[in-house]
Order: C-alpha cells, then structure tokens, then sequence
C-alpha cells in the first residue's frame, strides 16, 4: 500500500511539474488544470492494483525485466553429432555387414547419421525451395553443407527406394539407377 501511495505521489509530483511548466509558457490556465488533474488521476489509475495484484506500473516492469532478461540465441542448421564439418566425412560405401567385419562399424554409423541428416534437410527444405523459386540456393546450401558425393548418394539412394514415385523422370530414375548400394537389407531399419 505504501509502495502504491509513493507511486502515485511521484507522479502526481511530475505531472505537477509539467503543468506548471505549461503555466510559465503559455499563462492557459485551463491546460494547467487538465495537466495536474490528469497527473494525479492518471498516477492513482496505473499504480491501483486489479484483481491480479498487478497494477499497470508493475506489468510494464515486469515486461521491462523480461525483455532485458531474454538473449537471441540464432538457429544453425546441422552438426548435430557435434562434428566440425560433415563435408570432411566422406560417403562410407560399403555394407555395414562389411564395415562391421573390418571393425568401421563407428564409420558406417557416422556416414549413416550424416547421410539421413542429409535427407531429412532435403525433405525439410526441397519443397519450399521450389515453391518459392530458390531452388540455386537450395542446392548451394545443399553442395556446401554436404558436398557433391553424399547429395547425389543420398538423392540416388532415395529416388531408387522411391521407384513407385511417378512423380520422377525417366532421366532421373536412370541416373539414381547408376549408383549402386551395397546394403539392400536395411529399408525401415535404424541400425545406429
């Protein structure tokens, strides 16, 4: 109660101030009136508390120490796997059976995350992009996030398990069809 009646007399003390400025400047006695009568209504109205126990000085100080409390933290695609660069992994070919009996299974798993990384950007971002006509930089950001290799390894890989898709070219098909994949059985599993 006390803090509201401070509140209140400070401004009702500073819409005083500026009346009585108005008085020296302009002799408008009626401004003068307003100004001050405004000053302590006003002061008394934005220090009263409602049925939240908030007056309107207390939100905006609340809304003040929020604001001053909140940090920009800017989203950054990838390196989820806390690697530095996925371009420097480069595309582990063969079958996890096979990088498992040369003991690279870490290898394979690595190549594995980075390569659905790669789809999941693709599907996330393909759409978009050709909707809204950025389509360069789309594949620029593709090139330079993952390289040329694992683009057209992923994109390849993806077409060929999606042959029921009318959607693709027969050029594309062909092209997908060249690159040769050495782990037919891992469809629908997430082996790391």
């Amino acid at each position: 109660m006390e803090k509201q009646l401070f509140q209140a007399l400070i401004g009702s003390l500073v819409m005083g101030g500026a009346a009585a400025l108005v008085w020296l400047f302009t002799a408008n006695v009626t401004t003068t009136v307003v100004l001050a009568l405004t000053g302590i209504f006003g002061s008394v109205m934005m220090t009263t508390k409602d049925q939240s126990n908030l007056s309107v000085v207390d939100q905006v100080q609340n809304l003040v120490r929020f604001l001053s409390g909140q940090k920009i933290y800017p989203y950054r695609y990838g390196d989820e796997w806390g690697l530095n660069n996925v371009r420097s992994h480069s595309v582990y070919y063969p079958s996890l059976e096979e990088a498992a009996r040369k003991d690279e299974a870490a290898l394979w798993c690595d190549s594995y995350n980075i390569n659905m990384d790669c789809r999941n950007f693709i599907q996330d971002k393909a759409m978009t992009a050709m909707n809204s006509r950025e389509l360069d930089s789309f594949i620029g950001e593709l090139v330079r996030f993952y390289g040329v290799e694992r683009a057209i390894y992923v994109l390849s890989r993806t077409i060929q398990f999606s042959d029921w898709d009318s959607r693709f070219d027969q050029a594309v098909l062909d092209r997908a069809g060249q690159t040769d994949f050495r782990t037919p059985g891992l469809q629908g599993m997430k082996p790391c």
